[in-house]
């Protein structure tokens, strides 16, 4: 079996050079000046010098054009989960953390719309971002709160 295996593997082989078989295609060879485009296949020799400096734009690495670039980075913090907390601690912690806009709705009637007075007495019920979320300082913080938790949807 072992026999059968080999012979038709070498049966797809051709041998250059052997009578009866056809000469070998010319390959390509190696030329000594640039060309404007890109060879197809690597070149047979490395560059023989590396390049001198860096290219990097304008005035190279390091250098400056001119041009300043400010970059400010916004505080960011991972979002508690509040839900079954009380309102007032539920504040107090958004504010040590550095929510800068925190709305309360009422998570009985959604409709009703953002809660200027809510008491602090009240449960958080619902929150948006979710608890454990990456929260920017100047996002704005969602809190559907209720009187007691028993009255959360």
């Amino acid at each position: 079996m072992l026999a059968v295996v080999a012979v038709t593997a070498l049966a797809g082989c051709r041998v250059d050079g052997l009578p009866g078989n056809p000469s070998p295609s010319p390959t390509s060879q190696p030329t000594t000046t640039p060309t404007s485009e890109p060879t197809v296949e690597p070149t047979a020799e490395p560059t023989p010098d590396p390049t001198e400096e860096p290219t990097g734009g304008p005035g190279g690495p390091g250098s400056s054009d001119g041009v300043e670039v400010s970059v400010e980075i916004e505080p960011a913090f991972s979002m508690p989960n509040l839900v079954e907390t009380r309102l007032k601690q539920a504040r107090a912690d958004l504010e040590k953390r550095g929510a800068v806009t925190v709305v309360v709705v009422d998570a009985r009637d959604a409709r009703a719309g953002a809660l200027t007075g809510a008491a602090n007495g009240w449960s958080v019920c619902a929150q948006d971002p979710a608890g454990g979320d990456l929260v920017r300082a100047s996002q704005t913080v969602t809190l559907d709160a209720a009187p007691n938790a028993k009255q959360c949807p």
